[in-house]
């Protein structure tokens, strides 16, 4: 009986930390930024770096953008979108970026629920 118990214990634990450390990344990094996605913050310089390089200025006549040139040639298909709408975008595809690295973390760590235990650790 308490055999079982171990082995049951010893194959959920890593499934409901990996839950625990997801429920705590979408509520620190998710349901608190969502509601601030509006308000002004850095992206706006690189966005509006961006509309400068689609017109064909340098994106150094932004103000305040100190980054290389790379990130504003990046973000240039984010360019035509109005800066609300940007952002959620640049959010989406950030999040997509870090699921993705937690993906392949996952496949060369092992791909069991020890592994996504320590992705998620690790993650959030």
């Amino acid at each position: 009986m308490i055999t079982r118990a171990r082995n049951i214990l010893r194959k959920a634990g890593p499934l409901v930390f990996c839950l625990a450390c997801a429920a705590w990344y979408l509520q620190k990094n998710v349901v608190r930024v969502v509601p601030m996605l509006e308000n002004p913050s850095d992206f706006q310089v690189y966005h509006d770096a961006a509309k400068n390089v689609v017109s064909g200025w340098t994106p150094f006549t932004t103000y305040g953008y100190i980054y290389p040139p790379l990130l504003a040639f990046l973000v240039t298909p984010l360019a035509p979108l109005d800066y609300g709408l940007a952002r959620w975008a640049w959010f989406g595809l950030s999040h997509a970026c870090l699921i993705g690295a937690a993906w392949l973390i996952w496949h060369a760590a092992g791909r069991d629920w020890t592994a996504a235990g320590i992705v998620g650790f690790v993650w959030a």
